[in-house]
Parts: structure tokens; C-alpha cells; sequence
């Protein structure tokens, strides 16, 4: 990362030299129309819908910015974004989403329902759509760039594939042990090949809002383990345009959150509900060493870690160790079914969510995003250690003990 305050300043000069270019092209290719430079204009059309409404809402999906009623697989949208974002559209009846760059120019969208995955359960089923061609918006086309030149197709293809075999040898431990380890190895490959693209741009572009959207997305993945120490060096990096960005924002607001699992920190009090959903307020358990296990009923690697964490339990429960498990389900019946099938006998909650399309409320207190992941907790509220991995807790664990 050294490289890249030392580039810095030269960085941000060609940024600024960069975006001035681009907005003079902008302009040449209006053929000086400002409408399509000071609002935007979608023109879409969805192959599979033939009539409908489709919605545009905002970053956190809680308010709709913006609607219009679908007429034989065609829409329009027109009016004014401040910055430009990456939006979720809600296409009703059915319940079908996708998302786009939405930005102040003339933006076509050709949306195609074949491939959709679709999630949920009975009333909560929902569709998520992939196949979307769009043109006409500067974020649209960097972000195409960074998937041609990461090649995420063909790493999506090996996936999708190995996930298929997985599937097909559900019954075959040794055969699912194998082709778990090879979908680690591809979409580890997939993740360093992400971070070296992103990197090169950002330290060219560092005013672009592309830029810091593709940062964003690539920190919300599962494997990007970003230390809090990159995230925040990152930051320093952005400048203009990127820096007034939501995503910029909501970077900010991560590094204040993982504040919460440095060592000596307080931990942030929370009330969650237990099984018999009566409330749990976590400040009760003070004065007890607490290991906080966020998990849930359909992660794997959760569930085989049980075992291990009876054995710790077992061996430290009288010398002061507490175990909260938290869950991320957000089907209560889910949970439920877990608990009854592993037996775990230590304090069990369900974490809270504000909606299906945002995280659950104290997971992103913590900063947490990938499962399994624990919090180990001294007798004063303060942050000891956090990890995902469960051998680095168990030797702080010996320690203490």
C-alpha cells in the first residue's frame, strides 16, 4: 500500500486532468443537449415482462426515487440523481430485481428474465435478474472493463460448475471435501485477480465514483479480508467526485464499525431475542469472559465448527467462559430447526434485519461480514480478540485460563 500515498499527489493531478477530458467528450457526444448531461432518461425494455411497474429505490431500498408502469416489455424513466449510484429496480408483480448504474445521461437498458435465481419461500419469494446489457453510462462501462479484465465470467463459469459437482456428490464427504477446496482455489484466484485491477485504477482514477463503487462491492465479498488498516489506507486515497459518493460514505461508517474489534474497545451493547423470544440484553452477561459466535443454520463450515465449541464450553463453562451464539437466519422456523438438531448448550439469539436487503442489525455493528466469525469479550465489555478463524479464539482461550 506504500505505493500508494507515494503516487498520490501525481495521481490525483491526472484524475482531475482524466474527468475534465471525460466531460468535455460528454459533451461533444450530447451534441450539446444539457437534459442529458443535468438529469438522466432510461429507456428499458424487459424480455419475459409484458406489463407491470418497475420502481427505482434508493441505496438502502427504503424509498422509491422514481416509477413507471411497463407497456408491452417497455419502460421509461426520466429525472435527476445528485451522484451517480448503482440502484436496485423492483419490477412487481413477481417480484424481480436488478440492478444498474444510474447516472445524468441518456441510459438504455435491454433486461432479459432467462437465468434469473430466484430466493425465498412461499409469501417472501423474490427474483433476482443478471442478464442486463446497458449502455450509455460512463460507471456501466469502467465496471464492465473491471469484469472483462478480471475475467469473472470464467470464474463464474468454474463455480458454477464445481457447485453443480458439489450438489451431485452431496452424499460423498471425501468428493465434497475436494470440491469445496477447489472452489476456494478459484474464487481466491478470482479475488487476487480483483485486487490487483482495483488497485492499478484507483491509483490512477482516484475521483472516480466507479472506482470506489468496485472498492466497495470487492470489500463486501466474503473473501476480500480486508484488514481495517487497508480499508482505512484506501480511504485516503479517494479524492473529489469519489470522496461525495455514497459508497465513499458508507466505507467511512465500516472503519468507525470495525473500531468495535480492536483490542480494548468496548463492545456496543445490544437486546436480542432467544428461542422462547424473550429478550437478551448482552451487558447481563458482564463480568463473565463472553465468546460471541456469529453463525447461522446454512453456513457449513458454522455447523462442523459445533463440535469443537461444545469441547471448549465444556472444558472452561466454570472457570468464567461464556458462549453467545448469534445467529444470521432470517427464517425463524430455520433457526429453530438448527437448534434442535445441534443441541448447543449455551445462550442461542437471532439477529435482527432491517429489511431482506440490508445485514442483520448487530452482525453490522460489528463489522461483520463473513460467517463464521467470533468475538471474545474480557469481563469489562472490552474487545480481547475477533477472528474467524476458531484456532486463533481457542489459543487466546487457553491463555486466559
Amino acid at each position: 500500500m506504500n505505493h500508494y500515498l507515494h503516487y498520490r499527489f501525481l495521481m490525483n493531478r491526472i484524475a482531475c486532468i482524466v474527468f475534465c477530458l471525460l466531460c468535455l467528450l460528454f459533451a461533444i457526444n450530447s451534441n450539446g443537449q444539457d437534459t442529458q448531461w443535468n438529469n438522466y432518461s432510461i429507456n428499458g425494455t424487459i424480455k419475459g415482462i409484458d406489463s407491470g411497474t418497475v420502481r427505482m429505490l434508493s441505496i438502502d431500498n427504503n424509498t422509491v426515487l422514481d416509477s413507471s408502469n411497463i407497456r408491452n416489455s417497455r419502460f421509461f424513466m426520466h429525472g435527476k440523481l445528485n451522484t451517480p449510484e448503482r440502484l436496485v429496480f423492483n419490477v412487481s408483480p413477481g417480484n424481480w430485481n436488478f440492478r444498474v448504474f444510474v447516472e445524468n445521461a441518456a441510459i438504455t437498458l435491454l433486461i432479459d428474465t432467462t437465468g434469473a435465481q430466484h430466493y425465498g419461500k412461499e409469501n417472501n419469494k423474490w427474483s433476482l435478474i443478471w442478464n442486463i446489457d446497458e449502455r450509455g453510462s460512463n460507471l456501466s462501462n469502467v465496471y464492465q472493463q473491471f469484469i472483462d479484465e478480471t475475467n469473472f465470467k470464467y470464474f463464474s463459469s468454474i463455480t458454477s460448475s464445481l457447485h453443480e459437482k458439489l450438489n451431485a456428490n452431496e452424499n460423498d464427504t471425501i468428493a465434497k471435501a475436494k470440491i469445496s477446496i477447489e472452489i476456494d482455489s478459484a474464487l481466491h484466484q478470482m479475488n487476487k485477480a480483483q485486487k490487483v485491477w482495483i488497485e492499478n485504477y484507483i491509483n490512477k482514477n482516484s475521483s472516480s465514483i466507479a472506482g470506489v463503487y468496485i472498492f466497495y462491492e470487492y470489500y463486501n465479498q466474503p473473501l476480500s479480508a480486508i484488514t481495517p488498516s487497508y480499508l482505512d489506507s484506501v480511504l485516503h486515497i479517494f479524492c473529489g467526485l469519489a470522496k461525495s459518493s455514497v459508497y465513499y460514505d458508507e466505507l467511512s461508517k465500516v472503519v468507525l464499525k470495525l473500531k468495535n474489534l480492536r483490542p480494548h474497545m468496548p463492545v456496543p451493547d445490544f437486546t436480542l431475542l432467544q428461542r422462547n423470544k424473550s429478550p437478551f440484553k448482552l451487558s447481563s452477561k458482564k463480568g463473565n469472559y463472553i465468546l460471541i459466535d456469529f453463525w447461522a443454520s446454512w453456513c457449513a463450515p458454522c455447523r462442523k465448527a459445533i463440535p469443537f465449541w461444545k469441547e471448549i464450553y465444556s472444558k472452561y463453562k466454570n472457570k468464567g467462559l461464556t458462549i453467545i451464539s448469534i445467529s444470521d437466519d432470517k427464517e425463524w422456523n430455520d433457526w429453530i430447526n438448527a437448534l434442535n438438531k445441534e443441541q448447543m448448550p449455551w445462550t442461542q439469539l437471532i439477529d435482527k434485519f432491517p429489511d431482506k436487503n440490508n445485514p442483520a442489525i448487530v452482525a453490522d455493528k460489528f463489522g461483520v461480514k463473513t460467517f463464521p466469525f467470533y468475538v471474545l469479550i474480557d469481563k469489562e465489555g472490552k474487545t480481547i480478540i475477533s477472528s474467524g478463524e476458531q484456532d486463533i479464539i481457542k489459543k487466546k482461550i487457553e491463555e486466559i485460563f
